[in-house]
């Protein structure tokens, strides 16, 4: 299974299955800076673990096109990412 920000892939033929999403947040735990970039580090690997489960799900070789949007409450980090599934 791969991940790439590409949008596509040039000189390989593949059927895109279908757009996916991870969502994934993380409690805001301490106001270090060690602290806050864990916090958003957990966020953001739990979105990309949640893309690439649907994407094995699907029985996809790859995801490509993906891309992230992070946001931040007082206590929370909220990481999304999206991207299209595609078998060869």
């Amino acid at each position: 299974m791969f991940l790439t920000t590409e949008p596509n892939l040039v000189g390989r033929a593949y059927r895109p299955l279908r757009v996916l999403f991870g969502i994934g947040y993380e409690f805001q735990s301490g106001s270090s800076e060690h602290k806050i970039i864990q916090s958003w580090y957990a966020a953001m690997a739990s979105a990309l673990q949640q893309l690439e489960a649907q994407a094995v799900g699907l029985g996809a070789d790859g995801v490509i096109g993906v891309h992230f949007s992070i946001s931040e409450t007082s206590s929370y980090f909220y990481a999304a990412v999206m991207g299209t599934a595609i078998k060869f």
